[in-house]
């Protein structure tokens, strides 16, 4: 049973051993409409050294706020870690392939994880002009205006006080928000279908051309409507399993509209990097916290 408070819903307090973290979701019922749920974050008391956690594309862009520890981007081809900023949009509806990060020390944090589609609709910032970033500083994407609150919550020693300011900051632009845009009606209807839609179909149901579609998908979203299906049925394929754990591959092939179980499992390789029974079998805490509820 979720306790109420303030604004928001809290649910229970739930440590993980694998991961080592405490996780506690909100839900605030005033932005549910923008925001699927939110996450606070903590390592626990005796877990202060590294742990490493893979971030699949999503639907669901997030933003996190982290009042402790580090964290950074493991690249591939043997580069250097990338530190992330304090406060950064993570645009995992813009990303082509799973990323790896690492978190360092006392873990502190607030996650905020849209509803598909609905970053662009609250902040009406193109994603499309970032060409392909994935992890983005807080400010190029919400302004000044977020600078200065941002200020307020990091000085704010409460989790309860920090969820207050964000409360109040995002009713505030929700405010000054029109909701109906055209994007966000197609987004709903390829996570509707699972993703498990042809684009040239989705369009022409819309009165649309394609190329309209595909350009306006990729100045809004920062990606195009194939991409953006394929994350879809990725993810929808996860949460089915997860669900439904006795669920056999070639049920997926069919109901998930795959030629045959080898094109099945070449591409969830590609989109997680693990063949479906790797995956399954480990933990990945962090891919399942983001994810929409």
């Amino acid at each position: 049973m979720a306790k109420t408070g303030h604004q928001w819903s809290v649910y229970p307090s739930s440590f993980n051993t694998f991961s080592g973290m405490y996780q506690n979701t909100l839900y605030l019922p005033q932005m549910s409409d923008y925001i699927d749920h939110v996450l606070v974050i903590k390592t626990g008391e005796n877990e202060c050294g590294l742990i490493s956690e893979k971030l699949l594309p999503n639907p669901c862009n997030g933003l996190v706020i982290n009042f402790g520890g580090k964290v950074s981007l493991i690249p591939g081809s043997g580069k250097e870690p990338v530190l992330l900023p304090r406060c950064y949009f993570a645009l995992a509806a813009t990303s082509r392939n799973y990323v790896r990060l690492n978190f360092i020390g006392d873990y502190d944090s607030i996650i905020l994880t849209f509803h598909p589609g609905k970053l662009y609709s609250l902040f009406r910032f193109p994603i499309g002009i970032l060409n392909g970033e994935i992890f983005v500083n807080a400010e190029i994407i919400a302004g000044a205006e977020f600078n200065r609150v941002m200020s307020r919550v990091f000085s704010e020693g409460t989790t309860s006080g920090r969820i207050e300011l964000l409360h109040s900051y995002l009713m505030n632009l929700k405010q000054q928000q029109d909701d109906k845009h055209f994007i966000s009606s197609i987004v709903d209807q390829i996570i509707q279908l699972n993703g498990c839609t042809r684009i040239d179909r989705l369009a022409a149901a819309n009165h649309i051309t394609r190329r309209s579609l595909e350009r306006q998908f990729s100045h809004k979203l920062g990606i195009t409507p194939v991409q953006y299906a394929r994350i879809v049925r990725g993810q929808s394929i996860i949460k089915y399993c997860l669900l439904k754990p006795e669920t056999l591959w070639q049920d997926i092939v069919a109901g998930f509209n795959y030629y045959d179980q080898a094109h099945f499992i070449n591409d969830f390789k590609k989109f997680t990097g693990e063949t479906p029974s790797e995956y399954f079998r480990n933990s990945h805490i962090m891919e399942r916290m983001v994810s929409p509820s």
